[in-house]
């Protein structure tokens, strides 16, 4: 019994470690733009190679902004330039030749360090870490005021294909248990279609509903909660999924770096000594760490027995984490910048 007791030990700390270091390659993959698509007129290319390979290296960057600044904060960088010192790594993986186009399909890969100091120099807020999961609902009203209840696959095989960076989407499974616990009122408004119950039965809190009504084939429109705040917004639609889908993306994952952006102004560096009496502990104390959405780049330096050493960064006042870990139970001493936690059972 003692042997399994420690074996589970070693197993937890293992995947505990194991998990930090893979949400940290996660949150690298942000700054790697791949398959990113360039054409040009071929002309063009024979009087100068070179810039154009640079003019398809500040457009990635373009790319790159979109995916870590909020639309409003796009504008701040005038030039785009600045983005050929930020690159690692860059490598053409394929050329095509269309007509008297020529298409370039490359790779491009940001140095994290150096595309957060560069924001830092030109006071631009960022965010580069996922969110909690986004269960995504398609509902589809026929003119005969049938509805289909995300039973479209084609919608979700398009929605699906496209790469996410920031918001973990998922799909209902699509059973009639699940089906059956979606509310419609009669007229099918927006704000009455109701899925709180859908929701518990997967253990999520936001959502995406999806609404085209074919009575209407010019407009998709959509209901967007996340935090226990709704948004809604109705989209022009030509009947192409390609077309609309990345717009929606953009609207969701805009509002979530609103309420999520990494205010580089106001940030500090926690570096903690934690010291558990047992596995339920280390595991509580990973997950009241884990759901603060103000903290980030976690890291693990040592583990033993009695003691784990790490440190992460927090985005607010150190007065605000300290009252939000004690409501939660943590004991904070603070001694010579490093804090000595523990759980209060």
């Amino acid at each position: 019994m003692h042997f399994f007791y420690n074996t589970n030990k070693i197993l937890f700390i293992l995947i505990f470690t194991i998990s930090y270091w893979f949400n940290s390659i996660v949150n690298a993959n942000i700054y790697i733009v791949d398959n990113f698509k360039f054409s040009e007129k071929i002309s063009n290319i024979k009087k100068n190679r070179s810039n154009i390979i640079d003019k398809i290296k500040i457009q990635a960057f373009e790319e790159l902004k979109k995916r870590l600044l909020v639309e409003d904060d796009l504008k701040l960088i005038k030039s785009n330039e600045e983005g050929l010192n930020l690159i690692d790594n860059f490598i053409i993986k394929d050329e095509i030749q269309i007509n008297k186009d020529y298409q370039f399909v490359v790779s491009v890969k940001f140095n994290p360090n150096k595309v957060k100091n560069f924001f830092k120099s030109q006071n631009i807020r960022f965010v580069d870490y996922k969110g909690d999961p986004l269960l995504i609902f398609y509902f589809e009203k026929e003119k005969s005021g049938k509805m289909n209840v995300w039973n479209n696959d084609s919608f979700y095989e398009i929605f699906f294909s496209y790469q996410d960076f920031l918001i973990e989407y998922v799909s209902p499974g699509g059973d009639l248990k699940d089906q059956n616990s979606v509310i419609f009122e009669e007229n099918v408004s927006m704000k009455d279609i109701k899925v709180n119950k859908l929701l518990n039965n997967y253990g999520l809190k936001n959502y995406l509903v999806i609404f085209y009504d074919k009575n209407y084939p010019n407009n998709i429109r959509t209901k967007f909660s996340i935090n226990k705040t709704v948004y809604y917004k109705s989209f022009l639609f030509d009947g192409n999924f390609k077309s609309i889908i990345p717009k929606l993306k953009f609207f969701v994952e805009n509002i979530w770096k609103e309420q999520n952006i990494f205010n580089i102004e106001n940030t500090t560096l926690i570096t903690y000594n934690f010291y558990p009496k047992d596995i339920i502990s280390l595991n509580t104390f990973k997950k009241i760490i884990s759901k603060n959405k103000n903290i980030s780049k976690q890291n693990i330096q040592f583990i033993s027995k009695k003691k784990i050493t790490g440190s992460f960064i927090f985005s607010g006042s150190e007065d605000d984490l300290t009252e939000n870990l004690e409501n939660q139970k943590v004991k904070i001493n603070k001694k010579n910048k490093i804090w000595d936690i523990y759980l209060n059972e």
